[in-house]
């Protein structure tokens, strides 16, 4: 993708979802969809990310039988982390 794309940047994102003990979990993964964050860096030297239009997390490894009902996907967005 950047040898395609030589002047864009990439972030790989996973999402992990569980709970605070050891019953399970899923990881979820972006999907190619050509979503887009803006990324700064702060005067405190802390990189900020926001993802406005929503990208797509689909589950991809389900650990201790997962969490019930979890959905195979999600649409994924948030604002000034870092």
């Amino acid at each position: 993708m950047m040898v395609a794309n030589p002047g864009t940047r990439i972030l790989h994102l996973d999402c992990n979802v569980g709970t605070a003990v050891n019953t399970g979990s899923i990881m979820y993964s972006c999907v190619n969809n050509g979503g887009t964050a803006d990324v700064t860096k702060g005067s405190d030297g802390k990189y900020h990310v926001t993802v406005k239009n929503a990208v797509t997390l689909v589950k991809n490894v389900t650990v201790g039988g997962g969490i019930p009902s979890a959905k195979d996907n999600y649409s994924f967005t948030m604002e000034n982390m870092h």
